[in-house]
This record gives structure tokens, sequence and C-alpha cells, in this order.
């Protein structure tokens, strides 16, 4: 006895790092940079980590810090800064980085 049959799928791979779709600032105050305040929020396209480095555009993820929302769409920072340099990273090791200007 002999079954065959013919199965098609597709597949799609995921080369490119998580896209920043949205960002957002809640809470701050007014006044000079060391009283400024307010959580600074981003929306990625799909489930990812990010980190961020208040000074340094080309650091390594695995030493930036950890903003909130592990593997989300959501992830907030609450430190005041002019500029954030943020990295995100999806479960396929794909890494998007950009700058947020305040």
């Amino acid at each position: 006895n002999e079954a065959t049959t013919t199965i098609n799928f597709a597949v799609s791979v995921d080369e490119q790092g998580p896209i920043i779709t949205y960002i957002y600032m809640t809470g701050g105050g007014t006044g000079n940079q060391t009283t400024q305040s307010g959580v600074v929020t981003i929306v990625t396209n799909e489930k990812s980590s990010c980190r961020y480095n208040l000074n340094n555009p080309g650091f390594s993820f695995d030493n930036g810090i950890v903003m909130t929302g592990d593997n989300t769409n959501e992830h907030s920072l609450n430190e005041y800064n002019p500029l954030y340099h943020v990295k995100c990273r999806d479960i396929f090791g794909n890494i998007g980085s950009y700058t947020i200007y305040r």
C-alpha cells in the first residue's frame, strides 16, 4: 500500500526590524530640562523588545537601557532628554534603529 499527496505552501521570511508606527508623550510639564518629565511611548508594527541610549546612536542592543513592554507592540520610557536613540528587536533577531527627538 502506498499513499501519495502533494502539499503546496509558501514561506515568508522576516528580515526587517520592527518599525515605529506611532510615538506619543503623556504627562510632563514646563520648565528647564532638569524639571521636565513625561512618559515617551512608541508603538511598533510587530511584537518586539526595545532599548535606548541617550548619547550613542551606535550602542549595542544588549547594552541599551530597557524600555517597558517586552515582546509587545507598545514600549515606554520615563527619562527626560532632548533625543533618544532607540533600537527594537523582534523575535527573529532583526533590529530597527531610530532617533527620536523630543
